[in-house]
């Protein structure tokens, strides 16, 4: 009985090496703040495949290590002012949102040729 369990016991802690291996081996997703930085190669390997915007961030072009990556980013930022009452004028407020989007494009061939265009650094 005791070997029956020992041996339960071993293969389990074999399944649990062998599920930390695989999750060593998975390449870490990582968004850069400079978006040029950004290297998404690993994505040929479809298992590597979970995020959401995994379709965006590599197209395969046919040809092996050939891809294209799209980024892009919305700034969205409130302002607004306000003008105190006077005499002669009632108070003034004013709201508006100020927006910018920024777009980027990654064409990689090979592991020696790359085309970058786009914002390729977040900055405030």
């Amino acid at each position: 009985m005791r070997t029956f369990g020992s041996r339960r016991l071993g293969n389990f802690a074999v399944l649990l090496f062998s599920v930390g291996v695989a999750y060593a081996q998975q390449p870490q997703r990582v968004y850069l703040p400079n978006l040029a930085d950004e290297e998404w190669g690993f994505l040929q390997n479809p298992t590597f495949r979970t995020d959401f915007w995994d379709p965006v961030k590599y197209v395969a072009l046919g040809k092996e290590d050939w891809y294209l990556s799209l980024g892009g980013e919305a700034r969205l930022s409130p302002q607004g002012f306000f003008i105190r009452k006077t005499e002669s004028a009632d108070s003034i407020r004013d709201a508006y949102l100020l927006q910018r989007y920024l777009f980027s494009v990654d064409l990689r061939m090979g592991k020696r040729f790359r085309v970058f265009w786009g914002d390729a650094k977040w900055s405030d």
